[in-house]
């Protein structure tokens, strides 16, 4: 039996009840945490950590990001949301390889590692042929990342029957216990989704979506309320143009939301919807989205939803002279949102999101004695606006070690792989001006 004990660390617990521990002690049996608290005597068989120094606090909990496509990193920056949906969802995501798929997989979990994600949600939506998924699946089990794969394709327009019958096969083939097969499902034609949702629930499928990016979705999602659709195991990533009435059935219904600020803002889907549901009630949930456009930093997409919300907030006080109801909105509330809230997004509370006993040991350890970052105040405002991956030191998913003094332990992809598909890649972005190769 592996047993790790983590000594006098500053530890963000992200559980209510626990708090916030100055000089706090972790254990940590096989892949769970077995005590959180001070002065837990240390035994012979452990493998004791001196903490002294850092800050501890669950992994990041990433509920939307197109992992694989960090093999096209930062490539459609300066595309607009429509160019993407022409010029990759229907033209070059339809030709990718099997091969491509696993490279970027593989690199893009990495880099999500990294920065202390330790769960995330995958919308992998070019898993055009059932052995696209299994060029996932055989990442994920290198990785053993703690992952939700939801299963779709590019091709445009799409056979969500096909894609749902390819999922379930994907799901049985499946036998890592810490990747779980999702479906991706596509709002655009409505009584086709509906059944989506439907199908989801008959085969207790956990489901996601995005919706409200783009004009006219608005009432969508009161209308599958009333519709009596099962709406408590499907996940809504964007959300950005929709309703009040929308964001109330949010709050309301304790429905799963992720927000993805930076690329919304960049790609044109519409203002981030923070404001509209946490004043409502509501707890969203983060993710980066596609690292083809944005960096693969989550600290990064944290800031950002601080400032925007923040910004929200100011404008109705100062300029238009409103009370607003948003109440307190700070570094802590937008770190639970990446934890906790994150967890809770994808009904895997009870597992993950917070360092509490019987909980998955999935977690970072910060360095703060560095002289760049120090000195230290207030540890959430530390974590939110100091914080980057070089001082992530410390990365662990379910019991183990995945990034150690600074790097990520798992080998890097084989390079003649990254290089026929970054040769590959290259070949089928050259017929689009302003790409540069």
């Amino acid at each position: 039996m592996s047993t790790i004990l983590i000594q006098r660390a500053h530890i963000l617990s992200m559980d209510a009840k626990i708090g916030e521990i100055t000089d706090g002690d972790i254990l940590i049996e096989n892949n769970v945490i077995k005590q959180v608290g001070k002065q837990i005597e240390p035994t012979e068989d452990m493998e004791v950590i001196d903490g002294s120094g850092y800050i501890v606090m669950p992994g990041f909990v990433d509920t939307h990001r197109h992992v694989y496509q960090q093999l096209f990193s930062q490539a459609f920056t300066e595309w607009s949301l429509s160019e993407y949906y022409s010029q990759f969802l229907d033209d070059i995501g339809s030709k990718l390889r099997p091969q491509e798929i696993y490279v970027g997989s593989y690199i893009g979990y990495l880099e999500a590692i990294n920065s202390g994600v330790t769960t995330v949600l995958h919308w992998a939506n070019s898993t055009n042929t059932y052995e696209h998924g299994l060029e996932i699946l055989k990442a994920d089990s290198q990785i053993s990342m703690r992952t939700i794969v939801a299963i779709a394709d590019s091709v445009q327009p799409l056979d969500e029957d096909a894609n749902f019958k390819k999922m379930l096969r994907l799901r049985e083939t499946n036998s890592n216990p810490l990747t779980q097969i999702a479906l991706g499902a596509i709002s655009s034609d409505v009584e086709r989704f509906k059944r989506s949702i439907k199908e989801a629930r008959e085969q207790n499928v956990f489901a996601t979506a995005h919706v409200g990016g783009v004009p006219g979705e608005d009432g969508l999602i009161e209308h599958l309320y009333e519709e009596g659709l099962p709406l408590d195991y499907i996940n809504f990533a964007h959300c950005n143009q929709l309703s009040d009435k929308d964001y109330e059935i949010f709050a309301k219904e304790d429905i799963s939301v992720s927000i993805t600020p930076e690329i919304e803002m960049l790609m044109g889907h519409g203002n981030p919807p923070f404001y509209q549901i946490l004043s409502k009630g509501g707890r969203p949930s983060i993710g980066a989205d596609t690292t083809s456009v944005v960096g693969a930093d989550m600290i990064t997409q944290l800031r950002v939803a601080l400032a925007y919300t923040h910004s929200v907030h100011n404008e109705l006080v100062n300029i238009k002279g409103e009370e607003p109801s948003l109440g307190v909105f700070n570094a802590k509330s937008v770190l639970e949102m990446s934890t906790i809230d994150g967890a809770r997004a994808l009904r895997m509370e009870d597992q993950i999101g917070s360092l509490t006993p019987g909980k998955k040991a999935d977690l970072m350890m910060i360095n703060t004695a560095r002289h760049q970052t120090a000195p230290l105040y207030d540890p959430y405002n530390y974590v939110l606006m100091n914080v980057n991956a070089g001082n992530i030191e410390q990365v662990m998913i379910d019991g183990k070690w995945m990034k150690r003094d600074g790097k990520v332990v798992h080998a890097p992809v084989d390079t003649d792989l990254l290089n026929d598909s970054t040769r590959f890649m290259k070949e089928q972005l050259e017929r689009y001006q302003g790409v540069r190769v």
